[in-house]
């Protein structure tokens, strides 16, 4: 008498069955730097050459950035309206610094009248470290490499 090989193979296919990764959760919505619904609030400046490391503590002002939809950077401190600027976005290599690595960019001027507390180059590397709900924006000028530069770090905020 001949064993059939289909109770066989109805096992195999459920011992694989079995072994599935469980499936991952989806991750949390990317931040990108021009996200709607909030504001990136500042935690520190550090600038080698001129005004050394600064925090709002340090410097008695609150400041935050709005990267909105209409190519605009609103900046404000202490919840004031201090600076708006157009800005562009793009990717590309940071010519003073002389590396082939290609950065995430964006261009803006600072108002040097009412912000003259954090400076920084018109043209900025930027890069986001999220972990869990938290989402950390990093900017640095792009002569960092050359003269010590200044990184900005700020924290996503909802409204």
């Amino acid at each position: 008498m001949r064993m059939s090989s289909f109770p066989l193979v109805l096992l195999g296919l459920l011992a694989l069955d079995g072994c599935k990764k469980a499936e991952t959760p989806a991750p949390p919505p990317q931040i990108t730097l021009t996200r709607e619904g909030g504001y990136w609030e500042w935690i520190s400046h550090d600038s080698n050459s001129r005004f050394g490391y600064q925090t709002p503590a340090t410097t008695g002002f609150e400041r935050q950035l709005r990267f909105k939809s209409d190519s605009m950077v609103y900046a404000y401190q202490n919840n004031q309206l201090v600076s708006q600027a157009p800005y562009r976005l793009s990717h590309g290599r940071v010519p003073r610094c002389g590396s082939q690595e290609v950065y995430a960019l964006v261009h803006y001027v600072t108002n040097p009248v009412t912000e003259p507390k954090i400076w920084n180059n018109d043209l900025r590397i930027y890069s986001i470290a999220q972990t869990g709900t938290e989402a950390i924006l990093t900017i640095r000028g792009e002569s960092e490499c050359v003269d010590g530069g200044a990184k900005e770090r700020y924290r996503w905020q909802a409204d």
